[in-house]
Parts: C-alpha cells; sequence; structure tokens
C-alpha cells in the first residue's frame, strides 16, 4: 500500500526502462465494482487482448472500465513520455463482439468520490 502513492509513476518508469515490444492483456475473469481488484466481484468476460502499443492496449482496458483513457493517470503519463498513443484501432477476430460488449459494471461516479478517501489511507 505505501508504494501506491506513486504506482502510476512506476508504471511509466518501469516501461520506459524495458519498452515492450507486445503487451498481452488477460481479460478472461476479471472483477468488477468498487472493492479494487483485490474485492471486485469476479466476472467472466472471455476476452483476451494484446498490442505493439502499451498506452494503447491500456486505453481499450479502461474503455471496457468504463473509464475516458485519458482520465487515468498512468494512461496520460505513458502517452506524454512518448510510450505510445490513446489513439487505437480495433481489430477483431471473426465472432468477437463490439467492445460494448465486455463492460464491466463499475461505477465510475463512487470510484470518484471515494478517491480522495482511498488515497488518504496510501499516505
Amino acid at each position: 500500500m505505501p508504494l501506491h502513492s506513486f504506482l502510476d509513476e512506476a508504471i511509466v518508469d518501469a516501461n520506459l526502462a524495458m519498452k515492450p515490444d507486445l503487451t498481452i492483456v488477460d481479460g478472461n475473469l476479471c472483477h468488477e465494482g468498487n472493492g479494487g481488484p483485490a474485492y471486485g466481484r469476479p466476472k467472466k468476460l472471455g476476452l483476451f487482448m494484446g498490442g505493439s502499443d502499451i498506452v494503447a492496449v491500456d486505453s481499450v482496458c479502461s474503455r471496457i472500465a468504463g473509464f475516458s483513457p485519458r482520465s487515468v493517470r498512468h494512461v496520460r503519463l505513458a502517452e506524454a513520455s512518448g510510450l505510445g498513443s490513446t489513439k487505437y484501432v480495433l481489430s477483431r477476430k471473426e465472432g468477437v463482439g463490439p467492445l460494448s460488449d465486455y463492460r464491466l459494471g463499475f461505477n465510475t461516479i463512487l470510484y470518484h468520490i471515494m478517491k480522495p478517501i482511498r488515497n488518504s489511507f496510501q499516505r
């Protein structure tokens, strides 16, 4: 928990130190809700994705969670650092539905209301 106060910067720094050639996200089983990754409700998405642009991949994941990619701090920092772009083009395999089919039930309003409280515990 003490490291979460600079987690966004650490994510960007790690990727600048060793730029990935390929990013793969296992979205087969996810957590949704405002309990964070440890206490969310499990949801089977059956989704796997990948790409050569780590910022674009995180941008798609942000959209699935219900956030604008530009509202996710590590995504903004990574784009500003030249790691990639929040602009992306989706290519889907046959039989895979639109991105909206994979939306998580994440209450973004509650997330933003609770953010100052969560941050106070991380200091």
